[in-house]
């Protein structure tokens, strides 16, 4: 009679101590993904930031090309476009 209540008693405790262990392992899996989400959250901000950062630099460019004045300085440079009543040079290094 004693053997049965201790045996009783042992069984709820080591059923407690599994019911424990079991729910530290499904938390433990929640936290392992909640990190592994948490880093590809950062990383997906930061992506977003720097497209952020390159729209607003194109959006810039954009209204300076609206821009004759900036369309003819970058015709003169790359195309080395000339205007009516100016002489072409080449300097020419030896």
């Amino acid at each position: 009679m004693f053997f049965t209540t201790f045996l009783r008693k042992k069984a709820g405790y080591i059923a407690l101590l599994l019911g424990i262990a079991y729910f530290l392992l499904l938390i433990r899996s929640d936290i392992i993904q909640e990190r592994k989400l948490e880093g590809e959250k950062r990383s997906i901000l930061k992506e977003t930031d720097s497209e952020s950062r390159k729209q607003e630099d194109l959006k810039g460019r954009m209204s300076k090309l609206k821009k004759n004045d900036y369309v003819r300085q970058l015709a003169r440079e790359k195309l080395g476009y000339i205007e009516r009543g100016e002489r072409p040079y080449k300097v020419i290094i030896k």
